[in-house]
């Protein structure tokens, strides 16, 4: 039961994924096309997303790149040391389990 429930889970993320991917290409390419939809764009959704993106990651003293920076690689180690203690239980299929999800 609890595998069946995981693939689906799986598949539901595969699957939204894709749909953003595909909403992503055609808006990439009705930009493309059409320049009244890129100005448009540019004039209003772009530019509220870098005010209220500015606006928030103003307010912190610090660089939040650099603090994600060293928050990602804080996680890799981590992630990386918990697949080596796994694969002395599961074999090496842990080890390849986390590349794999490292490269993605």
């Amino acid at each position: 039961m609890r595998g069946k429930r995981e693939r689906t889970k799986t598949v539901k993320y595969i699957w939204s994924g894709l749909l953003f991917l595909a909403v992503s290409g055609i808006l990439t390419l009705i930009a493309r096309i059409s320049l009244s939809f890129s100005e448009w764009y540019s004039t209003y959704i772009y530019k509220g997303l870098v005010s209220v993106i500015g606006r928030l990651f103003g307010k912190v003293p610090f660089s939040f790149v650099e603090l994600s920076l060293y928050v990602v690689i804080f996680l890799m180690i981590g992630t990386g040391i918990h697949a080596a203690f796994e694969s002395r239980k599961a074999g090496r299929k842990a080890i390849w389990q986390w590349l794999a999800g490292l490269y993605l």
